[in-house]
């Protein structure tokens, strides 16, 4: 097909997804999962956005949708089929971004902290958080942060998740979401238990 005739059908794929339907879905899932901490609901909104973003061929949106569903944790509440298809989303709309946008980084880390928690390692995700704290963006490094805590389970690691979480509440700051907070804090208190 050529391009001209790709951008005909994606005009008419926008025609039947009314772009602020989509962006306020967006918006909802974060809200809920950043302010209220309603991580089911953030994950019913993100799903709806993820279906309508793909109708519409929106990759931008569909890889905004598809790193809400991975939620505020790893693995946050999934089974292994609901895994399997968040990895398949994310590599899907990993294709189809720019290999140096923002978007693809942070899909790039979110699939490398699923894939060491599944692994019980960490090399990857903590790789991954020396890129996201290179770029310089405090929301996309809060996000690395929570994903690598999570990867730093074990005793050993007590020392490092605790650097985490600071670095987590100091970047909170500049996110001025209070989940980021909440959690930094958190941690903080059940790392430093477990030291």
């Amino acid at each position: 097909m050529t391009s001209e005739a790709d951008g005909a059908m994606r005009a008419r794929r926008l025609e039947l997804v009314r772009p602020g339907d989509l962006r306020a879905l967006l918006a909802e899932g974060t809200r809920a999962q950043h302010e209220d901490g309603d991580l089911e609901a953030g994950r019913q909104c993100f799903e709806r956005a993820y279906r309508l973003a793909e109708q519409a061929g929106d990759t931008e949106s569909m890889a905004l949708a598809a790193l809400g569903l991975g939620g505020l944790w790893v693995r946050e509440g999934r089974t292994v089929t609901s895994s399997v298809l968040l990895e398949a989303r994310l590599q899907h709309v990993l294709a189809l971004l720019e290999g140096d946008s923002p978007l693809a980084l942070r899909i790039r880390t979110r699939l490398a902290g699923e894939a060491d928690y599944a692994r019980g390692t960490h090399a990857d995700i903590m790789a991954a958080l020396d890129e996201v704290r290179a770029a310089g963006n405090p929301e996309m490094l809060a996000e690395a942060l929570r994903i690598a805590h999570h990867c730093l389970l074990g005793p050993e690691h007590v020392a490092r998740r605790r650097t985490l979480a600071v670095e987590l509440t100091k970047a909170s700051v500049r996110t001025d979401r209070r989940s980021d907070l909440l959690m930094g804090l958190l941690w903080q208190t059940a790392d430093a238990y477990c030291a």
